[in-house]
């Protein structure tokens, strides 16, 4: 999988990874457009470690981040990043019979998945050519896992999480128009809620579940020309088992993303 985006990769870097906020044009207000490859996992784990499932694949999506300049010297500034995602991805798991004997378990997974951040940053010129800039605000998630059940029955989860972002970027200044951003964020959840419809198992459609958190990591590097942009990051989350609701409950869990993202500002 990895091998196939390489090509992507390094036409990346060529144009030198970009930055979402598109610094230093020079507006009281910008709007960037984007797309984006998510390179998603998503894994659960008993009790003793042991992996019970794995998911894996891509997930395309599309995006768009206004900002606007809150002074007149346009390094306060208001920025929301409003993102919508989807695909189908490979699901590799186990089924059990009455006496808890599992048989290996494959088939596909239906994601549908939007978040909004709207935060506030502020750039500090550390000198001609360097600005860190920290960023803070609310988010929300919600995400849609429909599980296809092929030769067993199929269920349905949905996840939302209301959380706190927190990121500090810092610009280096080639000239007016090429930037390299690098840049490392928490997200700390404030709560996480899951709902699971077990339905077509014959089972109850009305679990609700409220999963372990911890923060997600993210880091990446991006970089622009001008107003043409591209980035690369990664995301890494584990989440905690949850309590029982109707005899079910969510396994230790964790999600990784590796992500890039195109696009271009106005």
């Amino acid at each position: 999988m990895f091998k196939s985006i390489i090509p992507l990769l390094i036409v990346c870097w060529m144009i030198a990874s970009a930055s979402l906020n598109a610094q230093n044009l020079n507006e009281s207000f910008q709007t960037t457009f984007y797309t984006a490859l998510r390179v998603y996992t998503w894994e659960e784990f008993d009790d003793n470690g042991a992996q019970n499932l794995s998911e894996t694949g891509s997930l395309f999506g599309f995006g768009v981040v206004p900002k606007i300049a809150l002074d007149n010297s346009k390094n306060f500034f208001l920025q929301g990043d409003f993102t919508m995602y989807f695909a189908s991805v490979g699901y590799n798991g186990f089924t059990f019979d009455q006496q808890g004997n599992q048989t290996p378990f494959t088939t596909n997974t239906n994601y549908f998945g939007f978040e909004a951040t709207p935060e506030l940053g502020y750039n500090f010129a550390l000198s001609k050519e360097f600005d860190l800039t920290p960023i803070t605000g609310p988010g929300f998630e919600h995400w849609s896992r429909g599980i296809n059940g092929g030769n067993a029955p199929g269920y349905t989860e949905n996840y939302s999480v209301f959380l706190w972002d927190i990121t500090a970027e810092g610009t280096y200044k080639v000239d007016k128009d090429i930037q390299f951003i690098p840049w490392f964020g928490l997200r700390f959840p404030i709560s996480f809620s899951e709902s699971v419809d077990l339905s077509q198992d014959q089972g109850p459609s009305d679990i609700s579940l409220s999963p372990g958190t911890s923060p997600r990591i993210r880091f990446g590097l991006d970089g622009s020309i001008y107003r043409a942009f591209a980035s690369i990051s990664y995301e890494t989350w584990s989440i905690g088992k949850s309590p029982q609701d109707q005899n079910y409950l969510q396994p230790n869990s964790s999600r990784k993303i590796f992500m890039i993202k195109v696009g271009y500002t106005i």
